[in-house]
Parts: C-alpha cells; sequence; structure tokens
C-alpha cells in the first residue's frame, strides 16, 4: 500500500547503486558535514523543507538552508494551483583558490 506525502525527497549519490527516496509528512532537516571521516568533520550546511497547513485549506511549503527561509510555495488544493516564490536569488560564484 503506497502513502501520500505532500514533500517527496529524491537523494542522488553516487556512493548507492541506485537513488534513495522517501516520503515527508511535516519536515525533513538534514546537516551536511565536511571532512576526512565520521570523527573529522565539521558543520557545513542545514537545509529543512517543512510543510505548514493553513486555515483555509492551502499548504505553505517551506525551504531553509542555515534557518535562512529560501524559496516558497503556496498550493491551493481546491484549484490544483502552485505559486512559487524565490525569496533568495543566488549569483554564480568564480572558482577560489586556496593556496
Amino acid at each position: 500500500m503506497t502513502q501520500s506525502y505532500p514533500v517527496w525527497v529524491t537523494n542522488i549519490n553516487n556512493s548507492y547503486k541506485s537513488n534513495k527516496s522517501y516520503g515527508v509528512r511535516d519536515y525533513s532537516v538534514n546537516h551536511y558535514k565536511v571532512g576526512t571521516s565520521a570523527k573529522n568533520s565539521y558543520d557545513f550546511i542545514k537545509t529543512e523543507i517543512k510543510v505548514l497547513d493553513q486555515p483555509d485549506g492551502t499548504k505553505v511549503y517551506v525551504f531553509e538552508v542555515d534557518d535562512v527561509e529560501i524559496k516558497r510555495a503556496v498550493y491551493d488544493p481546491k484549484n490544483k494551483h502552485c505559486e512559487i516564490e524565490h525569496l533568495v536569488w543566488f549569483k554564480s560564484f568564480e572558482p577560489v583558490e586556496i593556496d
């Protein structure tokens, strides 16, 4: 029996033979660390996606990076319309050489 989730996450990682995916009901938080091992790793970035049910029946989806809201979507199930808003625009960065 399949379940329906308001958010579906697909993780693509070449360490696995196939993609990993899962459904999210309310929120999902991912902490990324960088380094050379589990003991020698450092906090790098945190991402979070959450679903907020509104009194009027709409759903608000919020995506955050390091607790800063980056993007949001408002879905109205009555007319099946989704409005996506980019709150932060990133510009491309030039590679940085580290001495």
